[in-house]
């Protein structure tokens, strides 16, 4: 066990000198840019995804999203990546599933 942990403490430590960025320097600051991805206003989320106007609208991009739409029909369309991000569960559960099917004979 401590030689493991003696190995896994090397290859963090090389791991880290080897990175530009220095993750061991930069984990205080990990939380820095988290406004950046929380809203404003939670209720912009909803509407950015459905093309509802913001109240906060300045005619910027900071409130209109026209790009990155798939239009399915008419009005009604769905993000860019929803398709991707569909396929990427699908494949998880597919892939669960068939584990569990044939991990189940061997327990």
């Amino acid at each position: 066990v401590g030689l493991l942990f003696v190995a896994m403490c090397a290859t963090m430590w090389f791991a880290d000198e080897a990175n530009a960025g220095h993750f061991l320097d930069r984990l205080p600051h990990i939380l820095d840019f988290l406004s950046w991805l929380i809203p404003k206003d939670w209720n912009d989320v909803w509407r950015a995804l459905f093309d509802v106007a913001s109240p906060h609208d300045t005619g910027t991009q900071e409130f209109n999203f026209p790009f990155g739409r798939v239009p399915v029909w008419g009005g009604f369309y769905i993000p860019e990546y929803f398709e991707l991000m569909l396929t990427t569960v699908n494949v998880a559960l597919v892939s669960t599933f068939i584990g569990f099917v044939f991990a189940v004979p061997f327990s």
